[in-house]
């Protein structure tokens, strides 16, 4: 059973100064974090990203991502999403994403996923997929220092994924909208054990996933 108030102390170790005591700390929330789900929810998941996020309206906290074990949750496949600066790669965007409060559970993902599974007892829960396209398409027109305006092709041509949810397609070869938030939401059922199994397939580009959010629906006996 993992217990929110050890997540929370491990969480704030995490950021203690002493070093010996931020690698205790990050060893025991990855083995809370590797643990069976099923004790909490809503299950909320950023892809591509190593850190977490407290929505400021709701207090609901966001977790990083992990690779799936058996028994656990998470990614199949895929790298994280980065921008290539003239000092680097950035991890994320850093882009305002239209149609949401919650910019940073939108700007970071993971391309080229083919799967995410979450190992939950049988129920019925509700699956909210988040998407955004953080890669812009074709040629963009970029300011440039004493120079006016310089136009750049960016060279990526979008696009089109179809997604399924235990077999249930959700989208047919649909692309996201650049820079903007897109949530699919899902109510589902699951039995024997089969868990649930989200599969990504790209018919143009690459798949992504920016994040996922899991909420167990409570039925009356």
């Amino acid at each position: 059973h993992r217990e929110p108030k050890a997540t929370y102390y491990y969480y704030q170790s995490m950021l203690h100064p002493d070093a010996a005591m931020r690698a205790h700390a990050k060893e025991q929330m990855d083995s809370l974090l590797r643990m069976p789900v099923a004790t909490e929810y809503p299950i909320c998941v950023m892809l591509g990203t190593d850190r977490w996020f407290t929505e400021n309206t709701t207090g609901q906290i966001w977790q990083p991502e992990q690779a799936y074990q058996k028994g656990s949750y998470g990614y199949i496949g895929g790298h994280r999403f980065s921008v290539q600066t003239n000092h680097g790669r950035l991890p994320a965007a850093d882009a305002d994403i239209m149609n949401t409060h919650n910019d940073p559970i939108f700007q970071t993902a993971r391309l080229g996923i083919s799967e995410y599974r979450l190992d939950v007892p049988d129920g019925a829960y509700e699956l909210t997929l988040y998407f955004a396209e953080l890669q812009q398409q074709g040629e963009v027109s970029m300011s440039v220092y004493n120079l006016g305006s310089k136009v750049l092709d960016t060279g990526f041509e979008g696009r089109k994924m179809t997604v399924c949810v235990n077999g249930q397609e959700i989208c047919h070869d649909w692309q996201p909208e650049w820079n903007t938030a897109c949530e699919k939401t899902i109510c589902i059922r699951t039995h024997h054990d089969e868990g649930i199994r989200i599969t990504l397939n790209a018919s143009q580009g690459e798949t992504i996933l920016n994040a996922i959010k899991l909420t167990k629906i409570e039925e009356q006996q």
